[in-house]
């Protein structure tokens, strides 16, 4: 069984590194066939289930990757303890990540938050696996991005930035991805300054590790730019908005004699001045 499974999974990686999808597929659905006539409950099975499941979420073919995932975590609890612990758990991450995706590509985003949740959990766990820690973080700021609660994204992202800092260092590709979608969200949100260091910290990052001219560093230079630009523009907005506060201000006047068509005691200058500005 596991030769099996050690065989086709290489053959399925070549097949994804050349592109070919369709190969990959087959490959992946034939072994299957044979793990579960051979043995249907067996770790064997979760990693081809899962493997199937990934490539069908390159396809866009949600339902039936969640159907996979579905299938691998029925096992891993009808294996229960028979299987190690560690062995388990690495399992069990990647059937969660699986089903988390799946159901997140097809907008269930609160069972989708409870899988990634619990993904969280095992990584945190985990303390010789940090990058699955980043992982899960990433996976729990794409979906709260994605269901509307952006100040929750905001901060997974942050926690995912100083899990990747202090498992791979301050300078590395994972620190700098993570710098580079908060500094995205804090764009998307109209939070300009909040966005410029992990945008700088991004793009410098990506600079260093991948040149001037990779196509993630241009990006990550491109974010920093609009931010810079989009802060300059508040700054020079930011005079004529004091005047209009300050013009709406009402002001006491001295009473007038009582005279037909006399204004009111009290005017606000944005009347005057809301013309002229």
């Amino acid at each position: 069984m596991t030769s099996i499974h050690h065989a086709v999974r290489q053959s399925v990686r070549e097949h994804l590194v050349e592109g070919q999808l369709n190969e990959a597929e087959e490959l992946c659905r034939e072994s299957l066939l044979i793990l579960e006539e051979f043995c249907p409950i067996h770790t064997d099975v979760v990693a081809a289930l899962c493997r199937l499941g990934w490539i069908l979420d390159r396809r866009q073919e949600w339902t039936e990757a969640l159907e996979c995932a579905e299938r691998a975590e029925e096992i891993l609890d009808e294996l229960g303890e028979s299987i190690p612990g560690p062995q388990r758990d690495s399992l069990l991450f990647d059937t969660l990540t699986l089903q988390g995706v799946a159901l997140r590509q097809l907008g269930r985003y609160r069972p989708a938050e409870t899988a990634f949740q619990r993904a969280f959990t095992l990584a945190e766990a985990d303390l010789n696996a940090p990058d699955l820690l980043v992982t899960a973080c990433h996976n729990l700021a794409v979906n709260y991005k994605l269901a509307g609660n952006l100040e929750q994204s905001a901060c997974l992202y942050s926690l995912a930035i100083l899990f990747a800092s202090r498992a791979f260092g301050e300078v590395s590709v994972l620190t700098a991805s993570m710098c580079y979608q908060l500094a995205i969200l804090q764009w998307s949100r109209g939070r300009y300054q909040e966005g410029l260091t992990p945008a700088r910290q991004s793009w410098e990052m990506r600079r260093n590790l991948l040149g001037d001219d990779h196509a993630e560093t241009v990006a990550a230079e491109s974010v920093l730019l609009q931010l810079q630009s989009a802060l300059e523009t508040e700054a020079r907005a930011r005079p004529q908005r004091t005047i209009l506060r300050a013009a709406s201000v009402s002001v006491p006047l001295e009473p007038l004699k009582a005279t037909p068509g006399a204004l009111s005691n009290t005017v606000t200058l944005a009347a005057c001045c809301g013309a002229s500005l």
